[in-house]
């Protein structure tokens, strides 16, 4: 038997790959598609406030908890704790009290500040907050971030911060648009990797900033039908992280479309798990 060229500890649907529906139609569209967890976005940084009213006690709350019981899903992350200049830590109470009671086991951290020492002590606070709840705050670099554009300054950041439940993600895109080597991944310590985003992009080079936050948002490919060297990335991570299909295609998805979209998420994640071409 052909054995797979990576076989993760879980597969979880990323929240903006189905954007536009609920996060308990999120859970129920993630079990008929097969995943084992889920991402649920509690904070949208750019409208500095909650997407959907998932406070603890609510009755969206309460429908998300029953569904995950009901399924058996987990949830891998929660999005997104954005880091900013000069930012006080009293909107973030609420938001691990959700994360929590979701039994949830990553926070999903972007980083705007661009002075390394305010970064570090900054990450570091959120690691400390994130500590009594069982969290993992986990840096996402992405270069439309102004202040963790890459894994050299993510690895920086935690560096300053030495806190030891400080994490990194991986997403294979800003990887891809970075120029990060397969080989530079090799490089890191066991254990400060803790999961991967995965998704694929064309040939055609974003030309600025905005041009990469549009492609981040709703230009990705599904796994396997681009150009990035997903096997290579794979075969350079510890064997078994958790994985996030990330695909988001469009801003806003109904239900039905989130059904399909997030089978063909799938089902091309399947492939390129096992090595296989696309279909």
């Amino acid at each position: 038997m052909k054995q797979p060229l990576y076989d993760p500890a879980l597969i979880a649907l990323a929240p903006l790959t189905v954007w536009g529906i609920s996060p308990p139609e999120l859970v129920t569209v993630a079990s008929e598609a097969g995943y084992d967890a889920i991402g649920i976005k509690l904070y949208s940084a750019k409208a500095r406030a909650m997407p959907h009213p998932m406070a603890v006690g609510s009755p969206m709350m309460k429908e998300t908890l029953a569904r995950l019981s009901g399924t058996g899903l987990r949830v891998l992350d929660i999005e997104t704790f954005y880091l900013e200049a000069g930012m006080t830590f009293d909107a973030f109470g609420a938001l691990l009290d959700a994360a929590a009671e979701l039994g949830a086991e990553n926070l999903l951290v972007g980083v705007a500040t661009r002075d390394l020492s305010e970064a570090g002590a900054q990450f570091g606070r959120l690691c400390e907050l994130a500590r009594p709840y069982g969290l993992t705050p986990c840096l996402e670099f992405f270069p439309a971030w102004h202040g963790v554009q890459d894994l050299a300054r993510a690895r920086a950041i935690l560096a300053c911060a030495n806190h030891p439940a400080g994490r990194l993600l991986l997403d294979t895109l800003h990887a891809h648009r970075t120029g990060l080597s397969p080989a530079r991944l090799r490089e890191l310590p066991p254990g400060e990797l803790r999961y991967v985003q995965l998704s694929d992009a064309s040939a055609s080079e974003p030309t600025d900033l905005t041009a990469l936050e549009q492609e981040a948002m709703r230009g990705r490919l599904l796994p396997g039908e681009g150009v990035i060297a997903l096997d290579e990335f794979l075969g350079a991570v510890e064997p078994g992280l958790p994985v996030s299909i990330e695909v988001p295609v469009r801003e806003r998805l109904g239900l039905d479309d989130a059904r399909i979209h997030a089978k063909a998420c799938m089902a091309a994640a399947r492939r390129v798990f096992a090595g296989a071409r696309p279909a």
